[in-house]
C-alpha cells in the first residue's frame, strides 16, 4: 500500500493494555509516548488514539469519522468475541488541537478475564454506514456476522454512485479501512501495534480532478464559461472492503455524460497561472484494478468540449512508465492540459498522481 506522511501529534491519557494508534492513511509518527502503568484490578482498557480527523463537521466528506469498528481475531484466525466493538459516536470524544495536529483519545474497558495474553490480529472499519455489500446485506449486517478474518477480507462492498450532481458515492461519509495489524499482546501490560505503533485508515475511494490552463494569446481565447466537461465511464460494480487485494472486479455500473462543474481548487498547490485556468470540480471513484492496466484503451476519460471542440483526457498514473490506467483508492489523480487557440490543439496531458493529501508537487512550466 502506497503511504505519504505528514506531521501529527501524540499522547497517551489513560492507562492501557493496548495502544492502537489510527491516521488517516500516511500519518507518522513524530512525538514519544511516556510509559503508562499496568492496567487496574478488575479490568483492562484498551486506548485508542486517532489522527488528523473531523469528529463533529459531517460536511468535511474526506476527513469526517462519525462511527469506528474495531475487529480482532485469534491465531486460528477466529473472531475474539470480547475484542470486537463499535464506537457509535466519534462526537462523545474531545478532540484536541486542529487540522494535521488534531487527535481524539477513545478507551474501551473490558471486564477482566476477557483478553489473555496471545498475539491478535487487527482490523478497522470508519464509517460504515449507508453503504451494502453485494450480497444485499447492510455493510454492518455483514460485520455483524463475521466469525474468522477469510470471511472479512471477502467482503465485497456495492459501488453506489449518486444519480446527479457531484459524482461521489451516495453515502454521506466516506467508507474507510485497515488491516491486518498484527501484535503480542500481554495482559496487564501497555502493549503497541502497528507501524511504529500507528495505524493507518484508508479511506476507501479515489479523487481525480481536471485542470486546463486556457492561455491569453487571441482576443477570442477561451474562458472558463467556453469549457464543458463530463465523464463517461464504466466503473466497477463493488470494491473489497479491506485494502490490498488487487483482484480485478469484472462487473461494472456505467457513468454516462455525468456533467462536471468548474471552480474547484487544484490538488497540487503550484498550479497557478496568470492565464485563465479551469480547474473542476473533485469527483470520487471506487478503486479500479486492471488485467491490462497499461493499456490506454482501459482509460477512465473526461470528454471536455471547448467551443466546437472536442477532446478527451484520461485518468491515470502517468508517473509510471507505462502508464497505469488503475484507479487506487485514497489516491489524488490531477490530469493537467494546455489548450491553444491559434491552433485549437490540446497538449499532451501530464498525469500526475500523489497520495492522497494537498501538498506541492512538480507540474509542467506555465510560462
Amino acid at each position: 500500500m502506497k503511504e505519504f506522511e505528514n506531521k501529527i501529534y501524540r499522547r497517551l491519557l489513560a492507562p492501557v493494555l493496548a495502544c492502537l494508534v489510527l491516521a488517516l492513511a500516511g500519518c507518522s509518527q513524530d512525538a514519544t509516548e511516556a510509559e503508562a502503568p499496568s492496567s487496574p484490578t478488575g479490568g483492562t482498557y484498551l486506548t485508542i488514539v486517532t489522527r488528523g480527523i473531523n469528529t463533529t463537521d459531517y460536511t468535511q466528506y474526506e476527513d469526517y469519522v462519525g462511527k469506528l469498528r474495531v475487529i480482532a481475531f485469534d491465531t486460528d484466525g477466529n473472531a475474539v468475541d470480547g475484542m470486537n466493538f463499535t464506537i457509535n459516536n466519534m462526537e462523545d470524544f474531545q478532540v484536541q488541537g486542529s487540522g494535521d495536529e488534531a487527535s481524539i483519545e477513545v478507551t474501551h474497558v473490558f471486564d477482566s478475564g476477557i483478553i489473555t495474553s496471545g498475539v491478535y490480529t487487527f482490523y478497522f472499519v470508519a464509517n460504515e454506514d449507508d453503504y451494502n455489500t453485494t450480497a444485499s446485506q447492510t455493510l454492518s449486517t455483514a460485520l455483524d456476522a463475521v466469525t474468522d478474518e477469510s470471511t472479512l477480507n471477502q467482503i465485497l462492498v456495492a459501488t453506489s454512485m449518486t444519480t446527479s450532481g457531484q459524482v461521489k458515492p451516495t453515502a454521506l461519509q466516506m467508507l474507510m479501512s485497515t488491516g491486518p495489524y498484527t501484535a503480542l499482546i500481554r495482559e496487564g501490560e501497555n502493549n503497541r501495534i502497528g507501524d511504529d505503533n500507528h495505524i493507518k485508515l484508508v479511506r476507501a475511494f479515489a479523487k481525480a480532478q481536471l485542470a486546463l490552463k486556457l492561455p491569453n494569446t487571441t482576443s477570442s481565447a477561451p474562458s472558463n464559461d467556453d469549457v464543458t466537461v463530463t465523464l463517461s465511464a464504466s466503473i466497477p460494480n463493488s470494491f473489497y472492503l479491506i485494502p490490498e487485494n488487487t483482484t480485478e472486479i469484472t462487473g461494472s455500473i456505467s457513468l454516462t455524460d455525468r456533467a462536471i462543474s468548474g471552480g474547484g481548487t487544484l490538488f497540487d498547490a503550484e498550479g497557478v497561472s496568470p492565464d485563465p485556468f479551469y480547474v473542476s470540480e473533485t469527483i470520487y471513484l471506487p478503486e479500479r484494478y486492471l488485467a491490462n492496466n497499461n493499456i490506454e484503451e482501459n482509460a477512465l476519460t473526461y470528454s471536455i468540449t471547448i467551443g466546437e471542440n472536442n477532446y478527451s483526457a484520461p485518468i491515470a498514473d502517468g508517473t509510471e512508465d507505462p502508464v497505469n490506467y488503475n484507479i487506487i483508492r485514497n489516491y489524488a489523480y490531477t490530469t493537467i492540459g494546455t489548450y491553444n487557440p491559434l491552433t485549437k490543439v490540446m497538449s499532451e496531458f501530464n498525469l500526475l498522481v500523489v497520495p492522497w493529501v494537498e501538498k506541492e508537487i512538480t507540474v509542467p512550466p506555465f510560462e
